[in-house]
């Protein structure tokens, strides 16, 4: 329990339980970290186990299996709200950046929309945001530019505003109209 108060005393709001390689934990301590973390108003997340293996033969598969739902059992006991994937949402990332190299971040809001922060096309370079037209074009708004040479941020840019190359482009829409505009 000390880590969940030292993360309260360093001013955090969360903890990842670090289930990486099995759950070593039992129901009382689990109600404990619960009532600890409530106490402290401190979310908790588990880091999914390492050791799965979804492609595993007969004699594997059962191990692999325990170890996810062990993780999942125990980790809603202690209240976690969310299990961490780190290496899907990093294979989800990582085919994203290969198949859209312009986008920078994404954050999903849904299944069907995110933000997404994007290194404008060469296409967009010395065009205003009329010009791009990029809400009926594309179904996408401009949220904001920054700037990466002074870091200035505008929020909801003007119209008139030039893209320059060293804008970074803010976002709204679906993921797909994102990519089909960044490869104009």
């Amino acid at each position: 329990m000390g880590g969940i108060l030292r993360i309260r005393e360093l001013g955090l709001g969360a903890l990842e339980l670090g289930w990486v390689n099995s759950v070593r934990v039992s129901e009382k301590s689990c109600q404990t970290i619960q009532d600890t973390a409530q106490a402290q108003g401190i979310r908790i997340s588990v880091h999914a186990p390492y050791f799965i293996n979804l492609n595993a033969n007969d004699e594997e598969w059962p191990k692999s299996r325990k170890r996810l739902m062990d993780a999942a059992h125990y980790g809603n006991l202690a209240g976690a709200t969310d299990i961490i994937f780190p290496e899907k949402d990093m294979a989800i990332r990582t085919a994203r950046s290969l198949s859209a190299p312009n986008i920078i971040e994404h954050i999903p809001l849904g299944e069907d929309f995110a933000i997404t922060e994007i290194a404008p096309p060469r296409s967009f370079i010395g065009k205003n945001l009329v010009e791009l037209d990029l809400r009926n074009r594309y179904r996408i708004t401009v949220l904001g530019i920054r700037d990466v040479l002074t870091e200035e941020f505008t929020a909801l840019p003007p119209a008139q505003r030039l893209i320059r190359d060293s804008d970074i482009l803010v976002l709204a829409g679906r993921p797909e109209d994102v990519e089909e505009a960044c490869k104009k």
